[in-house]
Formats: C-alpha cells, structure tokens, sequence
C-alpha cells in the first residue's frame, strides 16, 4: 500500500529530508515563546509524554533540551 507522501509524489525518505531541513523554520524562537506561555505553563509537574513516531524525533530533543524537569 503505497504512502501518503508516494499518493503526493513524494518518498518516505524526501518527507524525511524535508522534516529535518525544515524544522529550525518551523520552530524558531517565536514558536517556543508561545509554547513556553501557552503549552508548557499547564504541563503537570510530572509529565507523561507519548511519542507515536510521526516524525524523526527533533521536537521531542527540543522539548527535553529546553524544559529539563519535564523529560
């Protein structure tokens, strides 16, 4: 069964590249101030974090690189 990414003529391996790329774009310092104001003010004390794999990891490293306490 072919992907979505080979339905948009795309491989798994080019949505990768893009993802990777891509990501200091899409998370820049104006993303992380509105995290930080709006997301991670109502984290829990002791977070619990589901990762399904959708993607190579990169925000994840991000949030454990910034708010420490909450990985």
């Amino acid at each position: 069964m072919p992907t979505h990414q080979e339905i948009g003529g795309m491989s798994d391996e080019e949505l990768l590249q893009r993802m990777v790329t891509s990501h200091p774009e899409r998370y820049g310092e104006a993303f992380w101030e509105f995290f930080t104001a709006q997301v991670y003010a109502r984290v829990p004390a002791h977070p619990v974090v589901l990762d399904l794999g959708c993607g190579p990891g990169l925000f994840l490293r991000d949030v454990a690189a910034r708010y420490t306490p909450a990985v």
